[in-house]
């Protein structure tokens, strides 16, 4: 996915994002579907900052995005065999929602200690959790009545003025722009569709 962009520009990106999440800032940058602001999800502090700029609405999850089924089993306690399948098969993204999360700032679950989690393995900031190795939080920088977006110059002022580090907008040039399906999963392996 980032073949197209020079390999130095890449790690000086890396370099930069690194430097600010180990100092507990926010950056912004793409996930899979949306630019959005991110923070180190095991750092209390940084989690709180972006909950104070999501308006402190913690009515729903967090998203947590992680790297790799490593992260993934670090994150959930238990993890239900139908999980792997539904992460196998996606194509799409693709929120998961599992009870017992682990390994990230209790802040950054809800609050009956439920986790959403979304797995991405490529990108820029799937290769930024790899140099961290570290799970992070994702909000889609924006508030309740504005759209999300592809774009990182579209985003919020507000939000660009609280990050330390902006990834440029080439890295964002192949988001694919749709919503994340949410899906709920009990322990014992029942699931609930939340968005389609």
């Amino acid at each position: 996915m980032l073949a197209y962009i020079c390999l130095v520009e890449i790690k000086q990106v890396i370099f930069e994002a690194v430097g600010q999440l180990m100092k507990g800032n926010l950056i912004l940058c793409p996930a899979d579907n949306f630019c959005g602001v991110c923070c180190d999800a095991t750092q209390e502090n940084a989690v709180q900052k972006i909950i104070e700029l999501s308006e402190g609405d913690k009515s729903s999850h967090l998203t947590i995005l992680l790297n790799s089924d490593a992260m993934v089993n670090n994150c959930v306690k238990e993890i239900p065999g139908i999980v792997w399948d539904l992460l196998d098969l996606h194509t799409e993204p693709l929120n998961l929602i599992m009870e017992g999360g682990l390994y990230v700032a209790k802040n950054a679950l809800a609050d009956d200690g439920s986790i959403c989690f979304r797995l991405i393995k490529t990108g820029i900031a799937a290769e930024i959790m790899q140099k961290t190795r570290k799970p992070l939080v994702f909000y889609s920088g924006r508030f309740k009545d504005e759209k999300p977006s592809i774009n990182p110059d579209d985003l919020n002022s507000q939000f660009k003025a609280s990050s330390g580090f902006i990834v440029p907008s080439e890295f964002a040039s192949l988001l694919s722009g749709k919503a994340e399906k949410i899906i709920r999963i009990q322990e014992n392996g029942e699931i609930n569709i939340l968005r389609k």
